[in-house]
């Protein structure tokens, strides 16, 4: 066991109460001595009166770094249209947020009033050069819990006095039900609605140990690879995100199985998308905001090393105060092979999937990236399916040609742009440190070229792929012939051909001696794959790292 060298004091945030042996209640706003902080999780604590137990890490904040945490008003970083959202809904003069500012270190607080209309309001607050804290500089205080005071005593130029601030905001989930649980006995269970159903199974909200909310998916036997789900169960119980569907564990001691996870109110992203379109489609902001709590949570996810597979608007749910999570991530991976069906209704999701994956069934993170970019799209068109009636084999022949979505019309073109990584890229290559041999040998998995030769990406070039286009590069290389390279679209492969006579566009199409017929799938973006001027490694090219994803070679 760890033992904590300086004694560490820790604040409660929200109430706990402990209903495993060896987990201890919390109660709001009350001290704790951390003795073991050694699990990311749960730590032990030791409360006032000396009793000991393991509590869950995110209800508490340490004392010295607890800043405004203590406070009901303060939000953190709740963004400006969820702000507005939760104030709305409250629906009370004067009801009042202070949340992070979307500029680092700075803070806003958000004010509801109903003069003349229903509307909130914004306010900056700002400190001057002796460090005071003001909204109207007539009015300064040393502190952001006195500047909140004053102004819920003078409104000092404000819409309103400051009155109450939301109440009844839901707390965390925590990672499991309690410490080291994540098997839960299925008889602690209570079912009850049914909230959806699909290939999985059906699920219902239910509650454990008759005070927990959570949703209980009830698994179809024989469908998924039960013994490896079980054990990788244990370890994403500890996957914890803002933006994530918490598991919190499973019982596997009855059939069907039930995976146990956080309950979110408001349902399916997709169907709440659809239901209000008439107010969202107009708030871009709040658009926005969806998006960018999604790409937080796959963000994580892809810190983790965890590949989604089945991103999509459909496998988002949204709980309370907007809060948007993704759900049912890596589930696909333990699914029999010849019985998954992705929530999509095919072996995989056709309308999310990149070339890589309708060619050949290749996950990644990147693969999550672009069915991310498709989301995006589902999300600013409030929910209307991607490529509209197209069958699936169009998708598919439309994506091999480089065709994208179209920009929805609520659709910022900044935000559309930011897709500008799915569009196609064609890299030419160079031969480095070539040195002559009689034969080529295999030198790195898929691409056959000279003994000690090294392949780079020279550079990258756009072409549009529904039209000829095509460079011709001529190199030089000591004990080498003058050579051509040729690139070329032709059809939804990329042909680079070397030849030792000169190559012309019009003829290099797999007609020369040495003809190496090559695709390439480079994504561009930063964090996405763009290999520029560096060496393609034995690992690389196997893989595909980085991006740089070598389809089809074969020396002709």
């Amino acid at each position: 066991e760890k033992v904590m060298i300086r004694p560490k004091v820790v604040v409660a945030l929200y109430p706990f109460k402990a209903i495993e042996g060896g987990d201890l209640s919390l109660e709001k706003g009350a001290e704790y001595e951390v003795l073991d902080d050694s699990q990311e999780h749960w730590w032990k604590v030791k409360d006032e009166q000396g009793c000991v137990g393991y509590i869950p890490s995110n209800y508490v904040k340490e004392k010295e770094l607890l800043g405004l945490q203590k406070y009901e008003w303060y939000v953190g970083d709740m963004s400006r249209q969820r702000a507005e959202s939760l104030l709305k809904q409250e629906d009370k003069e004067g009801c009042f947020v202070v949340r992070n500012s979307s500029t680092k270190g700075l803070y806003t607080l958000s004010l509801y009033t109903k003069v003349p209309h229903p509307h909130v309001k914004h306010y900056h607050i700002k400190q001057n050069s002796m460090g005071e804290f003001f909204l109207s500089e007539k009015h300064c205080c040393a502190s952001i819990p006195g500047l909140v005071n004053y102004h819920k005593h003078n409104s000092g130029g404000l819409a309103s006095r400051l009155k109450t601030s939301p109440c009844d905001r839901p707390v965390p989930p925590t990672a499991g039900l309690s410490h080291d649980k994540w098997e839960i006995n299925h008889q602690e269970l209570t079912l009850l609605e049914e909230l959806g159903s699909g290939q999985f199974g059906v699920v219902r909200r239910g509650k454990w140990r008759g005070s927990i909310d959570v949703a209980v998916k009830m698994m179809k036997e024989g469908t998924m690879s039960e013994d490896d789900f079980i054990e990788e169960a244990k370890v994403m119980t500890k996957l914890q995100h803002q933006n994530l569907v918490q598991l919190y564990g499973v019982c596997s001691q009855h059939r069907p199985i039930y995976i146990v996870t956080e309950y979110m109110r408001h349902g399916s992203l997709l169907n709440y998308l659809r239901r209000h379109e008439a107010t969202l489609g107009g708030n871009v902001g709040m658009l926005l905001d969806i998006c960018i709590q999604i790409c937080k949570g796959m963000a994580y996810l892809e810190r983790h090393n965890y590949i989604h597979r089945d991103l999509a608007a459909r496998n988002c749910l949204v709980g309370s105060e907007n809060v948007v999570k993704v759900a049912d991530f890596g589930l696909a991976r333990y699914v029999l092979d010849d019985q998954y069906t992705s929530s999509g209704g095919t072996k995989f999701p056709i309308k999310w999937a990149p070339p890589e994956v309708l060619n050949y069934t290749r996950f990644s993170s990147k693969s999550d990236v672009w069915a991310y970019g498709v989301l995006m799209w589902e999300v600013f068109t409030c929910g209307k399916m991607p490529y509209g009636r197209l069958k699936n084999t169009e998708v598919v022949e439309r994506v091999q040609r480089g065709i994208v979505l179209e920009r929805p019309k609520a659709c910022f073109k900044e935000v559309y742009e930011v897709n500008s990584c799915y569009r196609w890229l064609i890299c030419t290559i160079r031969l480095q440190e070539a040195v002559g041999c009689n034969s080529a040998e295999l030198n790195i998995p898929c691409l056959n070229i000279p003994k000690q030769a090294s392949v780079a990406v020279l550079f990258m070039k756009h072409i549009t792929l529904n039209s000829v286009s095509s460079d011709v590069m001529e190199l030089d290389r000591n004990k080498w012939k003058k050579v051509y390279i040729c690139l070329r679209n032709y059809s939804r492969w990329v042909h680079v051909l070397f030849s030792d006579k000169e190559t012309t566009a019009e003829n290099c199409i797999l007609k020369e001696k040495f003809c190496l017929d090559v695709a390439y799938y480079c994504p561009a973006g930063d964090g996405y794959g763009i290999l520029n001027e560096a060496p393609v490694t034995k690992s690389a090219c196997g893989t595909g790292a980085k991006g740089f994803i070598i389809w089809k070679a074969n020396l002709k």
